[in-house]
């Protein structure tokens, strides 16, 4: 029953999402209120399909505490999706916290490229001059490098020659 809900709330998201909020905050708000990883993460997939390739769509009302909330889940991919939706909503936290992961030296190289990559798909402004003090790592200077193709800024050539 709740997969049905959910399925309509999901069409009801990719149809009026240009007119109005309205479905989007139905869906964070039903986040918000249910503890089940699994159907968290099937919303948040669902969230995420709909979004994907928006670039200007309003923050939902209460998606600050849910985020903050479904941050701290015991399941990485809920984590993960919830990263990504934040992205879209161009919500600071998930910049912040995609800043910090790509700067963590201790943490896998890939993971760090991934923050890096999604960063740079956000569209987030400024970000040259934190990609270009990642280029004095080694581990992820060529992402860092590849990332900085995304941004016009002066520095950035005399630092790569």
């Amino acid at each position: 029953m709740r997969y049905a809900v959910f399925l309509l709330l999901l069409i009801n998201v990719r149809q009026t999402l240009a007119e109005d909020n309205v479905a989007l905050d139905g869906l964070v708000t039903l986040l918000q209120q249910v503890d089940d990883p699994t159907f968290q993460l099937d919303l948040l997939k669902g969230m995420h399909d709909a979004l994907r390739g928006r670039r200007d769509v309003t923050m939902p009302k209460m998606w600050s505490e849910t985020y903050a909330r479904l941050s701290q889940s015991p399941n990485t991919e809920v984590r993960e999706k919830s990263l990504l939706i934040a992205l879209i909503f161009h919500d600071p936290q998930a910049i912040e916290s995609l800043k910090h992961i790509a700067g963590d030296e201790k943490l896998p190289v890939e993971q760090r490229q991934r923050a890096i990559q999604s960063l740079v798909e956000s569209g987030s402004s400024g970000l040259a001059p934190f990609l270009q003090e990642l280029t004095t790592d080694t581990a992820i200077r060529g992402a860092a490098m590849r990332a900085l193709a995304a941004f016009s800024d002066a520095k950035t050539p005399v630092l790569i020659l």
